[in-house]
């Protein structure tokens, strides 16, 4: 018991005497360890005094990047800048291929087309029909202010056969008035037996295709050389008399009457036309008090 008594004393104090040890070993570390911070922080005053304390420290890493932004507002628009220097000439392009050439287009049917759209129109005097190649747009008879009358148109019209009226009043009034043309031919009637003295004067609207121009001839029965004649006939008229004043009328040579109007009722009233001579028509071309011809020509 002794010897295991002693044993333990042994133990114990070999344990005690390690503690020790180790304890003074700490407080020696622990001593060094102060020792080395008062030492660096003298080292970090003197760098401080030294004029280092506000010197930047190195850049730090870069961080992750961030999401874009959201798009700034539209800015304001500039002033117009001045105009620049021209620049100079480019060289001149290469040249282009040439086309290949049309086929020759067909004339005649564009001048039968603008001929086909010409046409000219005349009254035949004395007539209800048309000369050959004309068509008749319509007939009537030939009509006219009195001759008894100083006022009045002058021209004489183709009255159609079927007037249309809008409205009107039957009442007397202080108007113009249309009235018959008669033929004046008690001294020389050259018409009949178609048409005798104080007959009325039929009348036809006549058009002529292909055509542009029309021309009344007085004192001539032919037309000219390249024109078409579409009639001749005599120069008729008021009688120089008459207060009435009328326009020359061509009055178809073959004239013929309205059927069933033969009566002195002295409306609108044509004479023959003769020319006068010696100080007034030349005579030698002209026949003095010979009947004047006419002619109507379209082209």
């Amino acid at each position: 018991m002794k010897t295991g008594a002693s044993r333990v004393f042994l133990i114990s104090c070999f344990c005690l005497g390690a503690a020790l040890v180790s304890a003074a070993t700490i407080n020696d570390n622990t001593t060094s360890l102060r020792d080395a911070v008062t030492d660096l922080k003298a080292k970090v005053d003197i760098l401080t005094t030294n004029g280092f304390k506000n010197q930047p420290g190195r850049d730090g890493r870069d961080g992750i990047e961030g999401p874009p932004g959201k798009d700034g507002r539209d800015g304001f628009k500039g002033e117009k800048g001045s105009q620049g220097v021209p620049g100079p000439q480019g060289a001149p392009g290469t040249k282009g291929l040439q086309g290949i050439k049309g086929e020759k287009g067909d004339t005649r049917r564009a001048d039968s087309s603008l001929l086909d759209a010409l046409s000219v129109t005349y009254t035949r005097w004395g007539r209800t029909s048309c000369s050959h190649g004309a068509e008749l747009v319509y007939r009537g008879r030939a009509g006219g202010e009195h001759y008894s009358h100083s006022g009045g148109g002058t021209s004489m019209q183709c009255l159609p056969d079927d007037p249309i009226y809008n409205k009107y009043f039957t009442g007397s009034q202080n108007v113009a008035y249309m009235y018959n043309a008669e033929y004046e031919t008690r001294q020389w009637n050259p018409f009949s037996p178609r048409a005798f003295p104080e007959d009325d004067v039929p009348c036809a609207v006549c058009r002529v295709k292909r055509k542009s121009s029309l021309l009344h001839i007085p004192a001539r029965n032919v037309c000219p050389s390249g024109w078409r004649k579409e009639y001749d006939g005599y120069l008729m008229t008021e009688h120089y008399a008459h207060k009435h004043s009328r326009d020359f009328l061509c009055v178809d040579k073959d004239a013929e009457s309205v059927p069933g109007t033969r009566g002195d009722n002295d409306g609108a009233l044509l004479y023959f036309v003769d020319g006068r001579c010696g100080g007034h028509l030349k005579c030698g071309p002209y026949v003095h008090n010979a009947e004047l011809t006419c002619a109507v020509c379209t082209i």
